[in-house]
């Protein structure tokens, strides 16, 4: 048997019918890197995670990669496509962020990889804590390098676990970490405040982190590394 985020059991080999975290996995013509994307989500140590692949119209196969992987991990994988592509990061988060059905959402981009347990100890914070949000450790892996090396993102501001009641308490955040991938977010929050990300510009994250970091009635950082 298995227990699932509020404890109840499940029968060994089935997953709980609404998941805790849906990981939104964005793809634009990355076919032969999307699998392992999504592995990292399936591999997860949290059983209660579901996968939304939003293709952002690719030329080179990727939709017919993530419907390969929606059919191989029925009820675990869902794959979408927009009706045209839209140049960007915003529109295929945005639609992840419709299609989610978790209580929580992550975003990962096709190039990437959560740690394994990136998604369990998130989803602990925010239940521990009441956040709206909560970031992790980034590390950045240069993969062409003889070494892998690693940098680690910013983690003088992930030293330690805290929780803040308003981003004034730690504005440092808007400056330098503003990323919008090594972050859960609660569902209702992101509905709620109708966060969504800009369409038609780069750097979207910029916009959609201050937003997010301003408008969270709570904020859990956690020194746990979780996105690669």
């Amino acid at each position: 048997m298995n227990v699932d985020q509020h404890g109840a059991s499940t029968p060994s080999g089935t997953e709980p019918s609404r998941p805790a975290v849906s990981v939104v996995v964005i793809v634009y013509n990355d076919a032969d890197r999307l699998p392992t994307a999504v592995r990292s989500v399936l591999d997860q140590t949290l059983r209660a995670v579901e996968v939304v692949i939003v293709d952002d119209r690719s030329t080179d196969g990727s939709y017919d990669v993530a419907r390969g992987l929606a059919a191989a991990h029925p009820g675990r994988v869902r794959a979408c496509r927009l009706p045209e592509n839209s140049g960007g990061c915003g529109a295929p988060r945005n639609r992840g962020i419709t299609e989610a059905r978790g209580d929580f959402v992550v975003f990962l981009d096709s190039d990437d990889v959560l740690e394994r347990n990136a998604c369990r100890n998130m989803l602990e914070a925010a239940e521990t804590t009441g956040a709206d949000l909560v970031s992790g450790l980034c590390v950045r892996v240069h993969v062409d390098s003889r070494t892998g090396k690693e940098v680690k993102w910013y983690p003088w501001l992930y030293e330690r676990t805290r929780t803040l009641e308003s981003i004034s308490e730690l504005p440092d955040l808007m400056v330098f970490d503003t990323l919008s991938t090594n972050k859960c977010y609660r569902r209702r929050f992101l509905l709620d405040e109708d966060l969504r990300f800009p369409v038609g510009i780069h750097y979207e994250d910029l916009l959609f982190s201050a937003q997010a970091y301003a408008s969270a009635r709570r904020i859990t950082l956690i020194p746990n590394r979780v996105y690669d």
